[in-house]
């Protein structure tokens, strides 16, 4: 299975599974087929039975069928209908989540990719591109990942560092500065170094975790800096939680 390896803003080498070029098509295939079905329900079934013949209907009925695949994209953070399905996801190579600019970019040049070159030429590139590729894809600095188990904070938090005494007194409240790709990235890390030993990632994160949160260097380990985050996290979360009258 062919892997990316993402070098993140956090300045954290990754390496995540890249999507097959078979996931790629047949998501396509399920946003086009999506994509079709909604031309034929409102042109064949609204407009032509109630003889709308009007050329600016059917113009305007096409526009959300043409920008259906940017706007999912946009809206669910690099997935369309079909690539959820497939479990997939659109990522920059970079780490950092793509912007407006990057899914426009890749869809406009997805005309030349599927359209023009019948898919072949999305095909090729996809294939012998180093980060599995297509042209829409090298212009914009995004390639398409297979998304593992969503990461649920809480939950994963909750794994990784058991139960939280209920005398624990939090140490940094700054905490909530940080994502849920932060914490991501710091189960990431630790898993890496306890699966083997890596501590590269786990002595970068530290550092990059204690400038976002506006900290003095720590001096702790950082296992001891990272795991503290993940329970400080957990504490200020389930009291709030609770707080608003949820069990967390």
């Amino acid at each position: 299975m062919s892997t990316i390896g993402i070098h993140t803003t956090q300045n954290i080498a990754l390496k995540q599974n890249l999507a097959s070029v078979g996931q790629r098509l047949l998501a396509f295939s399920l946003d086009w087929l999506i994509m079709s079905a909604y031309l034929f329900v409102v042109n064949y079934l609204i407009l032509a039975r109630n003889n709308i013949n009007a050329p600016a209907a059917y113009i305007i009925t096409l526009i959300p069928a043409l920008l259906y695949i940017p706007i999912m994209e946009i809206l669910a953070q690099g997935q369309t209908l079909g690539k959820r399905t497939l479990g997939i996801r659109v990522v920059k190579t970079d780490g950092s989540a793509p912007g407006i600019s990057a899914y426009l970019l890749r869809w406009l040049l997805g005309f030349v990719d599927f359209y023009l070159g019948m898919g072949g030429l999305a095909i090729i590139l996809i294939i012998f591109t180093r980060k599995g590729q297509r042209l829409g894809d090298l212009a914009a600095g995004t390639t398409v990942v297979q998304e593992g188990q969503k990461l649920n904070t809480l939950a994963e938090n909750q794994t990784a560092i058991g139960q939280i005494p209920q005398d624990y007194q939090p140490q940094f409240s700054q905490v909530f500065k940080l994502n849920d790709r932060d914490f991501e990235l710091i189960h990431r890390s630790l898993r890496a170094f306890r699966n083997d030993g890596n501590r590269q990632p786990i002595y970068a994160l530290q550092k990059k975790l204690e400038q976002k949160m506006q900290l003095e260097p720590t001096q702790m380990h950082p296992i001891a800096f990272l795991e503290t985050l993940l329970r400080d996290y957990t504490y200020y979360s389930k009291k709030q939680a609770e707080k608003e009258g949820f069990k967390a």
